[in-house]
């Protein structure tokens, strides 16, 4: 019995040596969770000191000194002692590179001989130059006037309902006598400004990029005086002395780079060709031609079957296809007269036209031709559709569609260009230029996004409801409602490389990229 108890005792040390062994493992365990969490805590922390030190004092590159000491100084604001951080710069001060070594104390690890440990992180950020146009700088300021006249003759707006959602501009006398819906600002090389009617003043809310109403211009006769009622209730006593009027001292050039940059997209000639070895020569049926290039020698052909080459005509071609469609994957040389026909059926020229006499479109629209047109004499329509054309440019003698047209493109006429029907209308992001004529736009109810150009000429508006874009001419008939806003970037983007590069007044506008490359 004496023996029993004696071995119990015994057991009640071998207890306490295992639950030694268990603190320590528990221990060890704690250290694990609460050290090195504490520890990969302070590694996000450094790294994210890292990341933003170094973005900060790239910016400052190629100053090498204001690049260490902006890393300093961010490393001290997130809370790490300046003296851990080392910042290196590569020999092109183009890089910068900020690492941090910090020894982290740990608590329950100490338990097992660990007293810190070393968290250490990097980060290295770059600074690029790039050249860029800024869009906002890429026009001649002749376009911050959505109207701009160039002749000194009056500029008369003639009709209610106008809306201009910016600025205008004439080199003669400005008088308002009707009442506008908005004008965004006025701008005279002439001795006089008058108005019949109040109307609204906006201007551009720069946050949202709307145009807003911000006061109303009222008429004072005497003495007579055009002052602006603001929307905060403050007066401008005299609109001569506010940013809503400038009376310029010298009248303002016709942008001539316009038709600079037209010369330089349509050629100055009617392409063509002299040479037709390895074409295939016809003179009576122009549908037999067969796989390949066919010069067709007749005076007169009717295609009537699709086409996979180029077309070269001595005399007048008309593509008909009136009875089932017809796609034409070439280009179309006509030294007479070329007429494309769809009626029902579709037409579709995937090439560009060359023709030495008039183009015609008899269709209602079923036409579309993918390329550049050149026309030494006139495009019309028999009364029907242009159709669609999506091009570099449309170039003729004067253009008269008798409806619709569609153009994505610089349409460009010698002379004049006409949009008078009642089913006139005119889609698609363009350039409209008439190099030495008039511009009628009296037609029906459209929308029309880009530049309407007549340096020698007047524009006529009438039909056409909206206008994203500028009017500029030698003269403006403003006798029609009409809302005007500033070009859209998308529009001004499609083209800056045709008409609006004006390579003596464009700034290159050099700005800093910084990011990390590790």
């Amino acid at each position: 019995m004496m023996k029993w108890t004696k071995h119990i005792k015994d057991e009640d040390g071998a207890s306490a040596i295992i639950v030694a062994l268990m603190l320590v493992v528990l221990l060890g365990a704690a250290a694990l969770v609460v050290d090195l969490g504490a520890a990969y805590s302070k590694s996000a922390k450094i790294q994210n000191t890292c990341d933003a030190a170094a973005l900060a004092s790239a910016a400052k590159l190629p100053d090498n000194e204001a690049c260490i000491s902006t890393a300093k100084d961010y490393v001290k604001d997130n809370g790490v002692d300046p003296k851990y951080a080392t910042i290196t710069i590569n020999d092109s001060s183009s890089r910068v590179e900020v690492s941090i070594s910090e020894k982290v104390s740990t608590g329950f690890a100490r338990v097992l001989g660990i007293d810190q440990v070393k968290v250490s992180k990097r980060a290295i950020a770059s600074k690029e130059s790039i050249s860029k146009i800024d869009t906002n700088r890429r026009l001649s300021a002749i376009f911050n006037y959505l109207l701009f006249q160039g002749s000194t003759d009056d500029m008369v707006f003639k009709s209610g309902g106008i809306g201009i959602y910016g600025k205008i501009h004439g080199n003669g006398n400005i008088k308002i006598n009707a009442a506008l819906c908005a004008l965004g600002g006025i701008s005279g090389s002439g001795n006089e400004l008058n108005a019949t009617n109040s109307f609204p003043i906006v201007k551009k809310n720069e946050s949202t990029g709307n145009f807003e109403e911000v006061g109303t211009a009222y008429i004072q006769w005497d003495p007579y005086r055009i002052q602006v009622q603001m929307e905060d209730g403050t007066v401008i006593e005299d609109i001569t002395n506010s940013e809503y009027y400038i009376k310029e001292e010298h009248t303002l050039p016709m942008p001539n780079f316009i038709t600079d940059n037209v010369n330089k997209l349509v050629p100055s000639q009617r392409p063509t060709i002299t040479c037709f070895t390895e074409w295939q020569t016809i003179s009576d049926d122009i549908n037999a031609a067969s796989d390949r290039n066919v010069h067709y020698t007749g005076k007169s052909g009717q295609l009537t079957k699709s086409f996979s080459h180029d077309i070269y005509t001595d005399g007048n071609l008309e593509i008909n296809s009136r009875t089932n469609n017809i796609t034409i994957n070439g280009d179309i040389y006509c030294d007479g007269d070329l007429t494309l026909s769809a009626y029902g059926c579709k037409l579709t020229v995937n090439g560009n036209i060359y023709t030495k006499g008039d183009l015609t479109f008899a269709t209602n629209g079923d036409t579309t031709v993918n390329g550049s047109i050149y026309c030494c004499k006139d495009i019309k329509s028999n009364g029907g559709s242009i159709g669609k054309i999506n091009c570099s440019y449309v170039y003729c003698n004067n253009f008269i569609p008798g409806g619709h047209a569609d153009i994505s493109g610089v349409l460009v006429a010698e002379n004049k260009i006409t949009f008078t029907s009642s089913s006139n209308t005119v889609e698609g992001s363009l350039a409209v230029v008439s190099k030495n004529g008039d511009i009628d736009l009296t037609a029906g109810s459209q929308e029309f996004n880009g530049i309407v150009y007549a340096p020698n000429g007047t524009i006529s508006l009438g039909g056409i409801t909206t206008i994203h874009g500028n009017l500029i001419a030698n003269k403006l008939n403003l006798t029609s409602a009409i809302n005007i806003y500033p070009l859209k970037d998308s529009t001004i983007d499609d083209l800056y490389d045709t008409v609006l590069k004006d390579e003596s007044t464009q700034e290159t506008i050099v700005s800093d990229s910084v990011k990390l490359v590790e």
